[in-house]
């Protein structure tokens, strides 16, 4: 069932989180959105997914993949703090001024999974 799927998704985010292992958060959230398209996640849930998933980009390096996520994300959460946190430091990257990034990084207090 989606909500079992999704339980199992977040106990395998955490732990990977756990891990370090940005990859594994990238490949999970993306196999998610593919497989879920988030539309039988809550509200919250999607947040989450969307949220570890640009972390991970970020994380990795991907400047170009977060960007095309930021892009493809639905209006809804275009106003999520976090996210437009997480955003503020991928636009930073994409510009290439690593001091505006750590400045976006220091700016708000952050929760799981970006914590």
């Amino acid at each position: 069932s989606p909500s079992c799927a999704m339980a199992s998704a977040v106990a395998t985010l955490d732990a990977l989180a756990a891990a370090g292992d940005a990859a594994g958060i990238v490949s999970l959230c993306e196999a998610l959105e593919l497989e879920l398209g988030h539309e039988t996640l809550s509200v919250s849930d999607s947040a989450t997914v969307y949220k570890a998933q640009m972390l991970g980009h970020l994380l990795l390096r991907q400047t170009d993949s977060a960007r095309f996520l930021w892009k493809r994300l639905p209006a809804q959460f275009r106003d999520e703090p976090e996210l437009v946190g997480l955003w503020a430091v991928g636009r930073a990257r994409w510009a290439g001024d690593s001091a505006a990034a750590c400045a976006a990084l220091a700016a708000r207090p952050w929760a799981p999974p970006v914590l």
